[in-house]
């Protein structure tokens, strides 16, 4: 209840309690406090998904040339005759070493992924160094580029091109979870 007193002056002094016009500016401060905070929460939540698909494919990506790198600078030499050579600018490729402790092959294959109740499938990189077999990537990413350039010139170690694309798989297309990583690098054999 508000109480109401004349000042000697005439105006009207209130007591207590909110005018309608003081109430409505409250609601309306709150109600913008409220949808700030909701849509802070949605777009960290956003950027959360969005960082683990960049993540997932950035560390295959990153798994990926570690291991052709490495594996290039240790080798004999690519291999470039042979049932199992190198395939150069073709996509996909094949990486074919010589190593010391015998050959090593680079390459993709297709493989059926489960998501939900639906089977999709997918190109994954694989390490094959005749004793075992090993993805170099995950089943949450897919191998869209492989490309192996031959650079080598001369009586020069091998050198070689690589360009890689992986993609974080993402089948309903939804631009949240849009996350590709593209590698171009040239490495040369250690060995002459």
């Amino acid at each position: 209840m508000t109480t109401k007193k004349f000042l000697p002056n005439g105006s009207l002094e209130s007591k207590g309690g909110f005018t309608l016009i003081e109430a409505l500016l409250y609601i309306a401060l709150l109600a913008m406090v409220i949808t700030s905070a909701v849509g802070v929460t949605f777009m960290v939540l956003g950027n959360r998904e969005k960082g683990i698909s960049v993540a997932e494919a950035q560390e295959n990506a990153s798994l990926v040339y570690a291991r052709i790198s490495q594996n290039v600078r240790a080798s004999d030499f690519v291999v470039r005759s042979g049932g199992t050579r190198t395939l150069f600018d073709i996509n996909p490729g094949r990486l074919s070493l010589q190593m010391p402790s015998g050959q090593v092959t680079i390459d993709t294959y297709t493989k059926e992924v489960l998501l939900g109740n639906r089977t999709f499938t997918i190109r994954k990189l694989r390490f094959d160094d005749g004793s075992q077999v090993v993805d170099l990537t995950s089943d949450l990413v897919d191998v869209t580029q492989f490309v192996i350039r031959d650079r080598r010139q001369g009586t020069e170690p091998d050198t070689i091109k690589v360009e890689f694309t992986v993609q974080y798989f993402n089948p309903d297309q939804i631009s949240l979870y849009d996350a590709q990583v593209l590698r171009i690098f040239t490495v040369n054999r250690r060995k002459n």
